[in-house]
């Protein structure tokens, strides 16, 4: 004879805070855009892998700290093939750190006007459509209407 089990409701209860606390320490901790962050590092540099061979176009480019984080507080999560078809790949960024509830990230703003942000966790990619922010970059992000 077969017999099911379910065991006692305390080590069912024991069972379920077990599974908790394994998902708590193995879920990812990922950035998010919506929740306050310090800019800890910034460096501005010309070093992005890049079909633009010009590096000049990056010597008068930079971010300050303010516009960095006003910047990633406004872009949208972007997937792969937004990144790869909107945006210009340009050899100019700011790269640096930020800390968001005690975790350290990595930035990396590209002068075409994307991002990302991750640690050993997790990387977002960003883009910036807002055309407020145009003047700070090299590049936007291309719609539609540039292409007539």
């Amino acid at each position: 004879m077969i017999s099911c089990s379910t065991g006692t409701n305390e080590e069912v209860r024991n069972e379920a805070i077990q599974s908790a606390k394994i998902n708590s320490l193995t879920k990812p901790i990922q950035f998010d855009t919506l929740v306050d962050f310090t800019v800890i590092s910034l460096i501005n540099t010309s070093d992005y892998p890049s079909s633009a061979n010009e590096t000049l176009m990056c010597v008068d480019w930079s971010l300050s700290k303010e516009q960095v984080k006003s910047i990633i507080q406004s872009a949208q999560l972007i997937d792969g093939h937004q990144w790869h078809y909107l945006f210009s790949h340009l050899p100019c960024q700011a790269k640096g750190q930020i800390t968001q509830n005690q975790q350290t990230f990595e930035f990396a703003i590209n002068g075409g006007s994307w991002m990302t942000i991750g640690n050993s966790d997790s990387t977002i990619m960003l883009g910036l459509f807002d055309k407020k922010y145009d003047s700070l970059f090299l590049d936007g992000a291309w719609e539609e209407a540039d292409e007539y």
